[in-house]
């Protein structure tokens, strides 16, 4: 073995290593996020009567690219690196773009959601994801197109046509990321400043709680998109390690959503308190004897209308649509 191959095989050990690592911890997320999507949120462990089916064969198409991902990894690890790696660094590449861009189209579906299904909020989001899944379909056939007998391995990372596809790759996945995250905190943050009036609330509100959530599962994603992006631009192996962690951190990122806005506190299956969503009765009545201006043929007692008793009754709803 050359000093390049034990070089090369010493890379192939790390990212197995590492993604590895990263491949027990989402496999830990998966089975989480499949109690959430395929059983009822409240502590009853009932089934879901109306799963959402949309994000169920999400989770289960991310868990089959993630485990062929780390096979192929494997495969890759104890093969010669001359020999015979053309079908493995095929479906690594393609793997990983095809994970990428899954997660995307999710993160673009929840901000059409939010804005009630308005086309021109997303039409930039989608014109990016558009790119993404144009340079992933180009690269694959390229690589094959230019090596049919054996593909350019992670070796030959440095070549210009290689780095270039995944450089512009995850450029677009970064761009992304950033964008259709802002757009749905942006939208969130909004709805809250508005509602936040008629409401008394001790802690942060759900719609802050969400932002929180959706920033950090957009950091996430864009993390690993700018760390595989920055060791691409840098030269040297530690791209293959970044490309290979990649989609271990966006699958993570795709399942963590899930599981914490399902993962709430069992006070919301019992008695809330009345300051938790309470709204401001009494600011309104004040306004109302205010707007009043009692007459002099008019009594002032006859001229302020009687205070108004509302009975306020709270039902734990068991059946609930889950769309994370």
């Amino acid at each position: 073995m050359s000093e390049a191959d034990f070089g090369l095989m010493k890379t192939y050990i790390t990212s197995l290593f590492l993604e590895s690592t990263f491949f027990g911890i989402y496999l830990v997320s998966f089975f989480l996020c499949m109690r959430y999507l395929v059983w009822e949120r409240c502590p009853e462990f009932e089934l879901n009567k109306r799963p959402n089916w949309k994000f169920i064969i999400v989770t289960l198409l991310l868990l089959i690219l993630t485990t062929m991902h780390v096979s192929c990894a494997l495969t890759r690890t104890f093969r010669t690196p001359k020999s015979e790696r053309s079908w493995v660094d095929v479906i690594v590449s393609l793997g990983i773009g095809v994970a990428v861009v899954t997660v995307d189209a999710i993160l673009i579906y929840r901000c059409w959601i939010i804005y009630m299904k308005r086309w021109i909020v997303i039409a930039l989001p989608v014109l990016v994801w558009t790119g993404s899944i144009i340079i992933t379909i180009y690269s694959a056939v390229e690589r094959i197109r230019s090596h049919p007998q054996g593909l350019p391995s992670p070796d030959s990372v440095q070549g210009f046509s290689h780095e270039r596809y995944w450089v512009i790759f995850l450029a677009l996945t970064i761009v992304q990321n950033i964008l259709t995250t802002a757009l749905i905190a942006w939208r969130i943050t909004i709805v809250d400043r508005q509602s936040s009036q008629y409401r008394i609330q001790r802690k942060g509100s759900r719609c802050q709680r969400s932002v929180r959530l959706i920033v950090e599962s957009g950091a996430l994603c864009t993390f690993a998109a700018c760390l595989a992006f920055i060791t691409f631009l840098s030269g040297g192996k530690f791209g293959l390690i970044a490309a290979d962690l990649e989609i271990q951190l966006v699958s993570i990122a795709f399942n963590l959503i899930i599981i914490r806005s399902a993962n709430r506190s069992s006070d919301e299956y019992g008695p809330s308190p009345a300051s938790a969503g309470s709204i401001r009765l009494h600011e309104l009545f004040r306004r109302s004897q205010q707007s009043i201006i009692p007459t002099s043929n008019t009594p002032e007692s006859s001229a302020l209308p009687k205070p108004l008793e509302v009975c306020i009754t709270n039902e734990v709803l068991k059946s609930r649509d889950s769309q994370p």
